[in-house]
């Protein structure tokens, strides 16, 4: 028999779910030369409270919480002002702790409220609008752009922003987002057209983008047994810089060993198209989806395989042939338990000046527990 104490805690249970992650990364950063080795540690943490109050309403928030120290932090005085980032309408990012061999960051990346039925859905709030159609590059993701090297930030970067959808029969869908700025040229404002013929997913989208007016399409369907993907963006200044084309095309096909293979290319109209004499890293540049990568032409290929339930492997490779640099991110992942898993990633990067040579290393061991 129930006592009331029991009633109330399954009542509260039935609105108000908690959920999260807390992972431990140790980091070892490097050039070609082995003798000169910076270690580091992340210690990650994720709160997800998520309400229920109604049928139609759900309501989200979600912090993210780091604490970083090692020799990078000690070296660099100005270290939280590197980590410190929030590109919000409202800077929801505190930084706790700020001395000089620790830094603590609390960052609220998720908090939106939603109201739904079978046709409309109206959510406001600090969250992921996900425009794109490929897997690696997403020219229609005009509000959260994100990259590839930031591996350890799974649930991907999110808008302050107003997005309402009109869901119609046959798979297709009408949607606008407003992303509001604190000055003019910080607005973001697109609508989305969807629907499904001949068996593929297409898209076309219209807006403002910061200065910039955007028009764009994307595709998923299917070549044979092969999975065919492509997005394209126009960026038209209103302004009289250059016009700039942002497209990519990829596909992906599952062989019978359950080995999943991905191979696609990337043009920016307006990318560099020779050998970069300033040895730089252009895989860490800003990006957005008017620039996913500074370079004209970009190819990547994945590789993914599981070796058992409990136990894959992974690899990514990027190349852009006119400038000579290249991304390789090898990766493992083991399923401890339930609840725990180890993964261990390599990041190395390589460009072209003299010779081509190996300009930065990283290798990173984590463990992630999920509540």
């Amino acid at each position: 028999m129930y006592s009331q104490e029991d009633t109330i805690v399954q009542k509260f249970s039935d609105y108000v779910k908690f959920s999260g992650y807390v992972k431990n990364m140790q980091i070892a950063s490097f050039a070609n030369n082995l003798n000169n080795i910076t270690n580091d540690n992340l210690i990650h943490n994720r709160l997800i409270f998520k309400f229920l109050p109604t049928k139609n309403i759900v309501g989200k928030i979600e912090m993210r919480n780091r604490i970083f120290f090692g020799e990078s932090v000690d070296a660099l005085p100005f270290y939280s002002k590197l980590v410190d980032i929030d590109n919000g309408f409202v800077d929801l990012s505190w930084a706790v702790v700020d001395k000089p061999s620790l830094v603590m960051l609390a960052q609220i990346d998720r908090a939106w409220v939603n109201w739904s039925n079978e046709e409309w859905e109206v959510r406001l709030g600090r969250q992921r609008i996900n425009w794109g159609t490929n897997l690696f590059w997403n020219p229609n993701d005009l509000f959260n752009a994100y990259s590839l090297v930031d591996f350890d930030y799974e649930e991907r970067p999110g808008s302050d922003a107003l997005r309402i959808q009109r869901f119609f029969e046959n798979m297709s869908s009408f949607e606008i987002a407003i992303k509001p700025g604190k000055s003019k040229k910080d607005w973001v404002g697109a609508a989305l057209f969807k629907f499904n013929k001949w068996q593929y997913d297409f898209q076309f989208l219209t807006g403002w983008w910061y200065e910039d007016i955007v028009v764009g399409t994307g595709w998923a369907g299917n070549l044979g047994n092969a999975g065919f993907k492509g997005e394209m963006s126009l960026f038209i200044p209103t302004n009289e810089e250059q016009k700039v084309l942002s497209a990519t095309l990829s596909i992906d096909y599952v062989f019978s060993n359950q080995l999943f293979l991905t191979g696609g290319i990337l043009y920016n109209s307006v990318g560099v198209d020779s050998i970069y004499q300033n040895q730089e890293n252009l895989f860490v540049s800003p990006l957005s989806a008017k620039n996913l990568l500074p370079m004209k032409y970009s190819g990547i290929v994945s590789v993914n395989y599981p070796f058992s339930p409990i136990f894959n492997g992974g690899l990514v490779v990027i190349y852009s042939p006119a400038v000579h640099t290249a991304f390789l991110m090898p990766s493992i992942n083991y399923s401890m338990a339930d609840n725990w898993e180890i993964s261990l990633f390599v990041q190395s990067f390589w460009i072209q000046v003299q010779q081509f040579d190996n300009i930065s290393n990283g290798v990173y061991l984590r463990i992630k527990a999920n509540f």
